[in-house]
């Protein structure tokens, strides 16, 4: 116990050292008259007030428990990496401040989510979880709104997208079961804004607040670092729940264990539940008679055998059929309709329900337009786009068109194209992956980087690769008719591209006992 009063005393003095360091940045930054937004202070986990005199010591179940280690590290990070941010961003003040305000709010609240898993078990219904997660959401919209009012001034709408891009990072609690990665990428998209600010500031040494900026940015770079390190090494396949916990729900932010039981204060256990009342056996089933139930006779077998036993005779009970009865014979009886086959009041087959013909289908509208990070491309038949990035984070998704042409300018996320036909599409760089499915008759170009290329369910396509994408990684899937377009390695602008088919024909050959499968080549 005294091992853990001491943890606790020792967690106590360090947030006490940083609520003073906050205290007195926010006595700066309300003096400052061009701040626009003041950072709150991290909350800081304080003891229960003893009142005074009282020399009863505290009983095991009031006693304060240690912190778990994830939570600890957590503070770690406020106290060292957050606040130093925060203190950068209050010397500069402005929009900066402002925005700041919302990241250390952002990562308080993150703190308390932490905090209330470690001591909760996993909800059955993640709805009450994502619930709780709307105050971190408006934070992370508020950053970005801070710098949608900027647009005006290029370098301070480049500050304050580095900001913006990265404060997705703490949105690592939802992902699940690798949140690592995600932050990397929410780092790595702030990384860009980042890396032209720190560009900036070393053209404009010695000017102005260029020194203040950089050490500012610095800062925010190591703090993005330091939430990822923190990640990984806490959380690496989600958030840490405590299996041992109370209910979600039932969480109150008070004990770090659910409330004492009669057990836990030295009464005898509870009895356990009555036993579940028997249920009653279920009916018979009932087997539904049938037209022969109940009045068919036992096959007698001895007849049957009997019959057989004659051999040719057997057939001395057939009588002749007359001439006038055979239809081979009598054309006059194949002209009659045939014998029904069916019997009376059995219902004769449903009639197979016609296709409508495609020129009657109901015509869907075309629709373009960006929804939130998704531009929407669908039921284009013919015609000319061009789609402008404007935002890293933007995808495209192109369905049911054909005898279309896109343009798309600007880096992107990634490319999903589904359901097309006839359709041409140039891109620049993509950051994630091009995805094309249930397609035919494409022609694709990437002009720029691409690390990877999908293709299921695909009959022709063209796909032209540019000079950066030499590394790119295709993979096919139930394809025919595929062709890479691209030049040579280290060649000039002068060369010509250079078709490559993808092997559509495999063997597969079983070797010590695996299976082993090339593509057939076929020389001649």
């Amino acid at each position: 116990m005294s091992s853990d009063q001491e943890a606790f005393g020792s967690l106590l003095r360090r947030l006490e050292s940083a609520t003073q360091r906050l205290e007195k940045f926010a006595q700066n930054l309300s003096s400052d008259p061009s701040t626009t937004g003041r950072p709150e202070t991290l909350a800081a986990v304080e003891p229960a007030p003893v009142a005074a005199g009282t020399t009863k010591p505290a009983s095991p179940a009031s006693a304060p428990q240690a912190l778990p280690a994830s939570v600890t590290a957590y503070d770690e990070f406020l106290t060292q990496e957050v606040c130093k941010y925060l203190d950068f961003s209050a010397q500069l003040g402005g929009p900066v401040a402002e925005q700041a305000n919302l990241i250390g709010r952002l990562a308080q609240l993150e703190r308390g989510v932490i905090l209330r898993a470690s001591q909760s078990r996993k909800p059955s219904n993640m709805g009450e979880f994502a619930e709780s997660l709307k105050p971190l959401v408006e934070c992370i919209t508020g950053a970005d709104d801070v710098r949608s009012k900027h647009r005006a001034d290029k370098f301070m709408f480049e500050r304050l997208t580095a900001v913006s891009e990265g404060a997705g990072a703490f949105g690592w609690v939802t992902v699940e079961p690798t949140p690592v990665p995600y932050v990397k990428d929410m780092r790595d998209s702030a990384e860009f804004y980042v890396n032209r600010v720190k560009t900036k500031v070393k053209a404009a040494a010695g000017d102005g607040d260029a020194a203040a900026i950089g050490e500012w940015v610095k800062s925010y770079d190591a703090m993005l670092k330091a939430l990822t390190r923190y990640v990984e090494a806490y959380h690496k396949t989600g958030l840490t729940w405590n299996p041992q916990g109370c209910e979600f729900k039932d969480y109150t932010g008070e004990d770090t264990k659910p409330a004492a039981t009669a057990q836990s204060a030295g009464g005898p256990p509870p009895p356990p539940p009555p036993p579940p009342a028997p249920v009653a056996p279920p009916p018979p089933p009932q087997v539904a008679p049938t037209a022969s139930s109940g009045t068919a006779a036992p096959v007698d077998m001895t007849s049957v055998l009997k019959d057989l036993n004659k051999g040719e005779a057997i057939t001395q009970g057939l009588r002749k059929v007359d001439r006038s009865q055979m239809t081979h014979k009598n054309p006059a009886l194949r002209s009659k309709s045939p014998v029904q086959s069916r019997q009376a009041g059995k219902g004769k087959p449903a009639p197979p329900i016609p296709t409508k013909p495609r020129s009657l289908t109901k015509k869907v509208p075309p629709k373009f337009q960006l929804e939130g990070n998704k531009w929407v491309v669908e039921n284009y038949e013919s015609g000319q786009l061009t789609i402008e990035i404007t935002d890293m984070r933007q995808f495209v998704y192109i369905y049911n068109c054909q005898n279309l042409t896109v343009q798309v300018v600007g880096k992107l996320n990634a490319v999903t194209m589904d359901k097309c036909k006839k359709v041409g599409m140039v891109v620049d760089t993509v950051i994630s992956t091009v995805d094309i499915v249930n397609s035919a008759s494409l022609q694709f170009q990437i002009t720029g980087r691409c690390p990877a290329l999908l293709l299921d369910k695909v009959d022709g396509a063209l796909v032209f690769l540019g000079s950066e994408c030499h590394d790119i990684e295709i993979t096919t899937s139930k394809t025919s008719e595929i062709n890479i377009s691209m030049k040579g390695e280290g060649a000039g602008d002068d060369e010509d591209y250079k078709e490559h088919p993808v092997p559509e024909q495999l063997r597969t050959v079983v070797k010590n006992g695996r299976l082993v499968t090339v593509p057939v080549e076929h020389v001649g």
